[in-house]
């Protein structure tokens, strides 16, 4: 099974040595999370190269007054940023939380530093993925900068509307608040705005989506 899931994943696994190809698959493993569980984090080190096998996760940059939700890695995604100082020798302070009941692979971020210089496609698949997120982060940062409250609520929302069939998210203001960083208060009085607008309904901690495409174009 573990073989079968490292040459889904990884590109290069083909061109490896066949030594090289049973240490990863001996060191490799399957791990489960519930909805809400610390997978890495600044203070809790991840020395493991991450690979979504089921479920969704978040990556989270935490901030000392609050945290900006960055990005979700869904089936088939990488998550290499919480192991980049192993890598790299360059720590991110984001945190990587299940989003819902998840299931990934892990892969020992040192197995692949003690390989990577004798592979270029192992070291390519490292820097292409390190340097993509890490772009999609700053990206979404200034982003996030230069928007306004509503914008941010709006972004939020029809994003998170694409993991839920018809349109209808289990989402509550105070999620939202603590995801965008937005008060809780202006949360409230700009759901209410989009409500009058015939853009959302509202209702006790759910929301159905009216119309995505005015949503988008906020």
């Amino acid at each position: 099974m573990i073989r079968k899931l490292l040459e889904t994943y990884l590109p290069f696994f083909s061109s490896l040595d066949a030594g090289d190809q049973e240490e990863l698959c001996f060191r490799s493993f399957t791990q489960c999370f519930g909805k809400g569980e610390l997978i890495a984090s600044p203070d809790v080190m991840c020395d493991n190269i991450i690979f979504v096998i089921d479920g969704r996760l978040k990556s989270v940059l935490r901030q000392e007054r609050h945290s900006i939700l960055l990005y979700y890695l869904n089936p088939d995604d990488i998550c290499i940023l919480g192991s980049s100082p192993l890598l790299y020798g360059t720590a991110a302070k984001i945190n990587i939380i299940a989003d819902m009941d998840s299931r990934i692979l892990k892969v020992p971020a040192q197995t692949f530093n003690e390989m990577k210089d004798r592979y270029p496609g192992m070291s390519h698949f490292l820097r292409r993925n390190f340097m993509d997120r890490f772009a999609d982060i700053l990206y979404i940062i200034k982003d996030r900068t230069q928007s306004t409250p509503r914008q941010l609520v709006a972004s939020y929302l029809y994003d998170l509307a694409s993991y839920f069939p018809g349109g209808i998210i289990d989402v509550t203001q105070s999620k939202i608040s603590e995801e965008t960083a937005v008060s809780r208060s202006q949360v409230s009085t700009i759901t209410a705005q989009l409500e009058k607008e015939g853009i959302l309904q509202s209702n006790h901690g759910r929301i159905k989506i009216i119309d995505a495409g005015k949503l988008a174009s906020i």
